[in-house]
């Protein structure tokens, strides 16, 4: 069916290159545009109620093996052990793996330290951004991706990401630089990102917000808007070719 259509468009180079490799058709790779909310009003109640006087390590999305869950589950216990004073935190909608929800998996692989991985539940984007932003940094170990929406609100909000290399993360922020890149499925490696973390300085964690924000103006929507508008020029002028 793919090689019926004019063209073909990917946000990212992790999707776009396997996809062309399968269909043996050329994939032009333009990012999603991403606006930054211009919401004046958050909704701090559950930051206040669950979160309040709270250290915390943070994933948002949807709570799945896909997106890294199980890997962080192999080393959650040894994370809160580590840094007793801070909590795991999960928002979003909840998947199931055999009969057990994600969250259900995560408190049995943490043992003792349980009583640390909070569920945020479901929430709006107006509860969620004031917890993002306050989060010690954002994990979003994903096995694959596609230029996710998530990794790009993280970076706006936080600007402290630990994402995984050949995910698309790669493609959004550089390692060290403005966000972290570990192995994907490599649960002692996002261990080692996370102790990074820990052990940077104000200073190191404001720079590296600083060139989160720069790298995301490559979003921006009359940036994206008009490589798509060029490329939908290309395609018009391609099928008049094709149905002269």
């Amino acid at each position: 069916a793919a090689r019926k259509f004019n063209g073909v468009i990917s946000p990212s180079y992790a999707l776009g290159i396997p996809f062309s490799q399968d269909t043996k058709r050329k994939v032009t790779i333009i990012a999603t545009p991403f606006s930054p909310s211009n919401e004046t009003y958050e909704d701090i109640s559950i930051l206040k109620t669950k979160l309040l006087n709270k250290r915390y390590f943070l994933f948002f999305g949807r709570i799945s093996p896909d997106k890294g869950i199980i890997t962080i589950s192999r080393c959650i216990k040894q994370i809160l052990t580590q840094y007793p004073d801070f909590y795991f935190c999960f928002a979003g909608e909840e998947a199931v793996l055999k009969g057990k929800s994600m969250l259900q998996i995560l408190k049995s692989s943490a043992q003792r330290e349980r009583n640390r991985v909070i569920y945020l539940g479901n929430l709006s984007r107006k509860q969620l951004y004031p917890i993002v932003r306050n989060a010690e940094c954002v994990v979003l170990p994903s096995l694959m991706d596609n230029l996710p929406n998530a990794g790009l609100e993280a970076m706006w909000l936080n600007g402290i990401v630990i994402g995984t290399r050949g995910a698309s993360f790669d493609e959004m922020f550089e390692d060290n630089i403005s966000g972290f890149l570990m192995e994907i499925d490599n649960s002692d490696d996002l261990i080692n990102k996370i102790n990074t973390v820990m052990h940077m300085s104000k200073y190191e964690k404001d720079q590296m917000r600083l060139e989160a924000k720069k790298r995301l103006k490559r979003y921006e929507s009359k940036i994206v808007g008009k490589e798509l508008e060029r490329y939908y020029q290309y395609i018009l002028k391609k099928r008049g070719k094709f149905n002269g």
